[in-house]
C-alpha cells in the first residue's frame, strides 16, 4: 500500500498494486518522480484525475504485457532472406522488442534443428519515423546467419518463433515449404 500525502487534510490511498506488479523498476521509479513533482506543484484534484489516467495506462500496459502475441510470431523466408550470400538479421517484432527484451543482451536458441543451443547477441538500433518519434529496433546478428546457414532456408520456408517467458530462450522450429505446401493442398 502506498500513500501519498499532498496536505494535511488529504491522504490518497493505492489498495490495488497488481496493475504494478508487472512493470520494471525503471518505469514505476519515472512514474514516482513525477508524481512527487505534480504533489509539489499540483492541486489535489487535477492530482486526482493524473492519477487515474496513470492507472488506465498501467491496465493497458499490463494487458500488453501479457499479450501472447508478444511471445509468439512466425515469418516467412523471403529470397533475399534464404540468400547464401548476404548476412541476414532477424528483425523482433516491435512491441516484442518494446515489452519483452527491453534489457535482454542475448538469447540463446532453442530449436529441433541444427546449431541447438548457440548464443546470440541482440542488438539494439535506435531511429526516429517521420513523424519524429523514437522508434527501438531489436535484432539478432551473426550467430543467427550462421544459424539460417546450418539449416539451409529456402525460400517460402516458415520460421515459427516463440519466447519463452522470463529467459534467454528463443525457441524456433522450421516448417519447410515443400511440407508446408503438401499440406496445403
Amino acid at each position: 500500500m502506498i500513500r501519498i500525502m499532498h496536505q494535511p487534510y488529504y491522504w490518497m490511498e493505492f489498495k490495488n498494486m497488481n496493475l504494478l506488479k508487472s512493470l520494471n523498476m525503471l518505469v514505476m521509479m519515472k512514474m514516482l518522480k513525477t508524481l512527487n513533482k505534480l504533489i509539489n506543484n499540483q492541486s489535489f484534484l487535477k492530482l486526482l484525475h493524473i492519477l487515474m489516467k496513470i492507472s488506465l495506462n498501467l491496465q493497458f500496459l499490463n494487458e500488453e504485457i501479457n499479450d501472447e502475441s508478444l511471445y509468439k510470431w512466425e515469418l516467412i523466408v523471403s529470397k533475399a532472406y534464404a540468400s547464401r550470400t548476404k548476412s541476414q538479421v532477424l528483425h523482433f517484432p516491435p512491441k516484442t522488442a518494446e515489452f519483452v527484451l527491453m534489457d535482454n543482451e542475448y538469447l540463446f536458441i532453442d530449436t529441433p534443428h541444427k546449431l541447438s543451443g548457440i548464443r546470440c547477441t541482440i542488438k539494439t538500433y535506435e531511429r526516429k519515423d517521420r513523424r519524429k518519434k523514437n522508434i527501438v529496433e531489436k535484432y539478432l546478428t551473426k550467430r543467427w546467419y550462421n544459424w539460417v546457414l546450418a539449416n539451409k532456408l529456402n525460400e517460402g520456408d516458415k520460421l515459427i518463433f516463440e519466447l519463452e517467458r522470463g529467459s534467454n530462450i528463443l525457441h524456433v522450429d522450421i516448417v519447410r515449404f515443400n511440407n508446408y505446401k503438401e499440406f496445403m493442398t
